[in-house]
């Protein structure tokens, strides 16, 4: 890509992502009630799993570049995927120990040959405490609990998993056995602080600016970033439970056109609901993209005809702009300098003129009479466009009965020149 992708984009991309989530949870649920076993399903909506908890992954890391705020949102992903890693681990269980045994006496009992699972990566921990939950969960569950790495193995995944101040506080320590566990400690004790995170979730609600232009994409980010941090808090057992104090946390960033008309919604004698501010929140992102999306269509359509009508004028600019070639001679000056068109009567001039599409007001090109708006007949001497005086004046020219009258009164003053 030319350039990264917006942090909108990315975050609706994670939405989607993470609403397929929910789909596996389904589809576990109607697994569980049909009674029935079946490994084949089962390992097939594990490989789903891995390979969209990768693609989460991916998109968070493009996040976490760009916004440091992405924490709570991850920390309720991480969540989720513990939560279904886990249901998984026991639903195989169950199929292992309910599945009878077909092995006859004389029979070679062959070894279960390994599953193979689609690689996912553990998120690199820079020691900022905001995202220590997030990789201590990945972590965990990738690592620290697959039974099928030992202690060094597993040592060696922690140490390429982090830098900066944490890969400091282990740095000290050999890959051996021992020391694994040593380590694994050791950054628990330095950045498991459940207050801190907790009070850094409220202040990323607290200190997100005040929108001072209504926008599908500002309302959306503001309902994300409060819905995302207030589940972080409930997951971290610190829920916030107050209604006012949620409303009133909102309230503080929308502005003030918008708490007008949400105040007009509410209902009188009541206290309204952090829910009901939420849904009038929702309608209005929804509604405000609707009309946005309508008024680029209708900004392109007008561009496209402002293009289109704009043509001749872009031709006027194009023939200026080249050198100047006079239609009756092809000489390098204009025509009313030109002597051999002076020299034709006024109804050759007018014929000429026409021929090549020239005001019949300024001899200029472009433009018809009507539109002309030179003042050079005003200004400009007669001389320029007439006859030199001679000891005859001229006979004015037969109309032509073909021509309107308004077509003479500019060529009737250029009289033959000597």
């Amino acid at each position: 890509m030319a350039q990264a992708e917006p942090i909108s984009t990315l975050r609706r991309r994670r939405g989607a992502l993470a609403r397929r989530l929910a789909t596996i949870r389904r589809e576990l649920d109607e697994y569980e009630a049909s009674g029935k076993a079946n490994r084949i399903f089962l390992a097939s909506c594990r490989s789903s799993f891995d390979e969209l908890w990768r693609r989460i992954l991916e998109v968070q890391e493009e996040l976490d570049v760009l916004d440091e705020g992405e924490d709570a949102r991850v920390d309720s992903l991480s969540q989720e995927h513990r939560e279904l890693d886990m249901r998984f681990l026991g639903l195989f269980e169950q199929i292992s120990a309910t599945t009878p045994s077909t092995t006859k006496i004389g029979e070679t009992c062959r070894k279960p040959e390994p599953t193979t699972v689609p690689e996912v990566r553990v998120p690199q921990f820079d020691g900022a405490l905001e995202n220590w939950t997030y990789f201590y969960d990945t972590f965990s569950s990738i690592v620290d609990r697959n039974e099928g790495l030992t202690n060094v193995q597993k040592f060696q995944h922690l140490r390429s998993s982090i830098t900066g101040r944490a890969a400091q506080s282990i740095q000290s320590l050999e890959l051996t056995e021992a020391n694994y566990s040593i380590a694994l400690d050791t950054l628990k004790d330095k950045f498991n602080c459940p207050l801190q995170i907790c009070m850094r979730h409220w202040n990323l609600m607290r200190n997100y600016p005040e929108i001072k232009k209504e926008t599908p994409e500002a309302l959306e980010d503001l309902l994300e970033t409060i819905s995302v941090n207030l589940k972080a808090l409930e997951h971290l057992k610190e829920p916030v439970t107050s209604n006012i104090a949620k409303i009133e946390l909102i309230a503080s960033k929308l502005p003030s056109s918008s708490l007008r008309k949400w105040q007009r919604t509410l209902p009188r004698q009541k206290v309204p609901s952090y829910q009901h501010l939420i849904d009038f929140l929702k309608t209005r992102a929804n509604g405000t993209q609707f009309l946005s999306k309508e008024k680029e269509l209708k900004g392109s359509t007008h561009k496209h005809h402002s293009q289109r009508t704009t043509i001749p004028h872009g031709r006027t600019l194009a023939t200026t702009s080249r050198t100047v070639v006079c239609p009756t001679c092809n000489g390098p000056h204009e025509i009313r300098h030109c002597k051999i068109f002076k020299a034709n009567s006024a109804t050759k001039r007018f014929q000429i003129v026409k021929k090549a599409s020239l005001c019949i007001n300024c001899l200029g090109t472009g433009h018809s009479p009507t539109q002309c708006t030179s003042e050079a007949r005003k200004s400009m001497p007669r001389t320029s466009h007439a006859q030199p005086r001679s000891r005859t004046p001229p006979q004015p020219p037969r109309p032509s009965p073909n021509r309107g009258k308004t077509d003479y009164p500019r060529l009737r003053q250029q009289g033959r020149s000597d």
